[in-house]
């Protein structure tokens, strides 16, 4: 799978502006960010002691030895700051923090918090994907736009389907491949120049009958950035149409290439789609291309081996509660 590069990552992290007007913006933005590095050991007792401190300001209940109290993690922490934590205290920790059972639970891959503070110092959490905001114990869905009450919310409104998409495919830079009988099955996304793109284009028109899929065309810098603006304007313009792309993809473009804008026309033609492409992949986590997204929103970088096995399998094991025993 191909990487994309950070111009690109950077606006996948803009995936839930609305104002497209803002995204072109920041489309020509490169931020620089760098992530602090701790030692591992620190890394890995740091979130759970946090999660730890979470759980009790959140709750009232009448604290036991057998589980992690305000005290012990401060004097852990003081033990800290002294010159560090011995193995058998982390181990300590560690196990009165498994005393404590949660009613229900479910793991958000958000990889991160941004954490921001308002003119009146109250504090706003938003997961760095852009999902979920959290403000004075009230955690809502950025995408649904709705508060969420309960961990059952939160699973029943997980996966994000292509129709529920705040960018709609209708409204990006796609094009339908296989048996218009079918429900759509998927969506993969690819840029021009993608390693094995040209093969996997291939694969899916050979078994056109067996296949509803679409495939969104996403921007890379450079010629292939131009050449997809190109493209997809001329197409818009009725001088070409989505065979005629299926066929580019394929590598058959001599005789399309007679009939696409010059590059000066192109650059007239809004250039909407192909960011809304960008903002797609936005909202799935997609880090490279090809990747593709199952219509109930399942998301996954780099294409299945096995792709009619991967078509059916189910996501009751990614809704589990990580902390159930039985």
């Amino acid at each position: 799978m191909q990487r994309l590069p950070l111009l690109y990552r950077i606006v996948l992290k803009s995936s839930l502006i609305w104002n497209l007007k803002i995204a072109l913006k920041r489309y020509n933005q490169v931020l620089i960010m760098q992530r602090s590095r701790g030692h591992p050991i620190v890394k890995k007792l740091l979130f759970p002691l946090m999660a730890a401190f979470a759980i009790m300001a959140n709750t009232v209940t009448y604290a036991s030895e057998q589980v992690l109290t305000n005290s012990d993690a401060a004097a852990l922490m003081a033990k800290a700051k002294e010159g560090g934590v011995s193995p058998s205290q982390i181990s300590g920790a560690l196990s009165k923090m498994k005393g404590y059972k949660p009613k229900d639970a479910i793991y958000i891959p958000s990889g991160g918090l941004y954490l921001f503070q308002d003119e009146r110092s109250q504090l706003m959490a938003v997961t760095t994907d852009g999902r979920y905001s959290l403000t004075g114990g009230s955690l809502v869905d950025v995408i649904k736009r709705k508060p969420v009450l309960t961990v059952e919310e939160i699973r029943n409104s997980y996966f994000i389907s292509l129709d529920e998409a705040p960018f709609p495919l209708e409204t990006v830079a796609s094009i339908h491949l296989g048996n218009s009988k079918l429900k759509r099955q998927a969506a993969i996304f690819l840029t021009l120049d993608c390693d094995g793109c040209m093969e996997l284009v291939k694969k899916f028109y050979a078994d056109r009958d067996k296949y509803r899929i679409d495939i969104v065309l996403v921007p890379s810098p450079g010629e292939p950035k131009e050449e997809l603006r190109r493209l997809w304007c001329s197409k818009e313009k009725g001088k070409i149409n989505n065979l005629d792309i299926l066929r580019w993809l394929m590598g058959s473009k001599s005789d399309i290439e007679k009939r696409l804008l010059s590059q000066k026309e192109a650059e007239e033609c809004p250039a909407e789609p192909l960011v809304a492409s960008l903002m797609l992949a936005g909202i799935y986590k997609l880090q490279g291309v090809p990747s593709v997204v199952r219509q109930d929103g399942l998301a996954g970088n780099g294409i299945p081996k096995d792709f009619d096995y991967w078509l059916n399998q189910s996501v009751e094991p990614l809704l589990k509660n990580p902390f159930e025993t039985n």
